[in-house]
């Protein structure tokens, strides 16, 4: 019977390594190979290694070590960690894991690879206060079933059921906090105070699973924070995220109202105007905002509200004038002269054409004919990307956001999801010691 035992090589190891030897040799097995995965190249067999064959001469023992560049991306280590374990599990009847030590992420990587390649070999090694125990893979699979169910529902977005599965069943409270994060956006009610809350912790859990998180994720994240004080660009980026998350589980009778909402707010933004968050009934509404490269002028006489149909009539307006100013035409059937117009022109020409395009304005009026409106239309993906000409309604709405430079390159939801998955595993992986050898 062989084994193999896969680890990152640290200080620790050398001692892991004669322990682990030790028992397996007591128990009757012959056969070991000892893989270590490091970031330095080290000598072929270091004394340790020399020692430990000789302390054990009947039994077929092996020391390898693998190098792997410090400066790879997280999914090229990710590639490269796949690649050795089909190398090394080939031949062998058992894969031994060890719980605790080395980084987390890269110990992460390897257990979630060899239970996704080996299931039926893995068996894990956990050290606890100086005691060792061995857990077989069927021990193993009660918290493995509990993690795939979590990953599950929580992909799907249902915060909600995560928590009722998890109470009791979790030690770390931030679990609990990011789950009150995710249901707090779904619904956005979130205080300041509860925003600065639930989003440090997010940073630091984040962080503390992959230590190559980027700056623009967690800057993404700060962004975020300013949710409850009414920030457009984090409230644009909230919408964008949630579609996305509708769109994926197919729920789109609510997708419609998402998106009609990232279109309405899209185009107010587009206009160079905001929303007053600190106004009473009888305030005017709307405000230019003061970093706007471009803007319309507002007026308080102008009878306008927070409709994407009322901003569209002011933008076509504007479109009509600029033609007659400048002798050119702006339809969305035929354009004439646009390469005439100044930047500023241009930039409203712009905007009218992508916003009044005809499946664009065809599909925000589906919003009026499924439940959430006044109708009872059936929707499905087929249909809204046959009316769009093949691209899903995110794609559509990419180029005006990609314009604009308001596509956001993450998802609060994914992040959250992330940091709760993230610790989840590290309970599965932690929470199980047994002696039963």
């Amino acid at each position: 019977m062989k084994s193999v035992f896969i680890d990152q090589w640290t200080e620790n190891s050398p001692a892991l390594a004669a322990s682990l030897t030790e028992r397996l040799f007591l128990k009757g097995m012959r056969e070991l190979s000892l893989h270590f995965i490091t970031y330095e190249r080290l000598p072929q067999t270091p004394l340790w290694g020399e020692q430990l064959q000789i302390a054990y001469p009947d039994m077929d023992l092996s020391i390898q070590w693998h190098v792997m560049d410090r400066g790879l991306r997280l999914r090229e280590k990710l590639q490269i960690v796949r690649s050795h374990l089909c190398q090394i599990v080939q031949h062998a009847d058992y894969i031994l894991l060890p719980l605790g030590g080395g980084e987390a992420n890269l110990q992460q990587m390897i257990t979630h690879e060899a239970l996704q390649l080996f299931p039926d070999k893995v068996v894990f090694w956990v050290e606890e206060a100086g005691n060792e125990n061995v857990v077989w893979m069927k021990q193993y699979a009660a918290n493995r079933q509990l993690y795939h169910h979590v990953h599950e529902l929580i992909s799907a977005g249902n915060f909600k059921a995560v928590k009722k599965l998890l109470t009791k069943r979790v030690a770390n409270p931030q679990v609990m906090q990011l789950l009150d994060l995710g249901l707090s956006l779904k619904t956005l009610d979130l205080s300041r105070k509860q925003a600065e809350q639930y989003f440090t912790i997010l940073i630091e859990v984040l962080q503390h699973l992959d230590s190559e998180l980027l700056e623009e994720e967690i800057a993404y994240i700060k962004r975020m924070m300013k949710l409850p004080a009414g920030d457009q660009k984090a409230f644009i980026s909230f919408l964008y995220n949630y579609a996305e998350l509708l769109y994926e589980q197919q729920e789109l009778i609510d997708f419609i109202v998402i998106y009609y909402r990232l279109a309405e707010e899209t185009l107010l933004y587009a206009l160079g105007w905001d929303v007053r968050n600190d106004l009473n009934d009888s305030a005017f509404p709307f405000l230019v905002r003061k970093d706007a490269k471009y803007a319309l002028p507002l007026t308080k006489q102008e009878k306008l509200t927070k409709h994407f149909h009322r901003y569209m009539k002011i933008l076509s307006r504007e479109v009509r004038h600029i033609e007659k100013k400048e002798n050119v035409r702006i339809r969305r059937d035929k354009c004439v002269g646009l390469e005439r117009l100044s930047p500023r022109d241009r930039y409203f020409a712009d905007l009218y054409l992508f916003f009044n395009e005809k499946s664009f304005e065809t599909f925000l009026d589906l919003r009026h004919e499924g439940v959430s409106g006044h109708g009872f239309a059936d929707f499905t993906k087929e249909k809204f990307e046959a009316l769009l000409g093949g691209q899903t309604p995110l794609q559509k709405i990419d180029a005006i956001l990609t314009y604009l430079s308001l596509k956001p390159n993450y998802s609060i939801f994914q992040l959250v999801q992330k940091a709760v998955l993230g610790l989840i595993a590290h309970e599965t992986l932690q929470g199980v010691n047994s002696n039963d050898t």
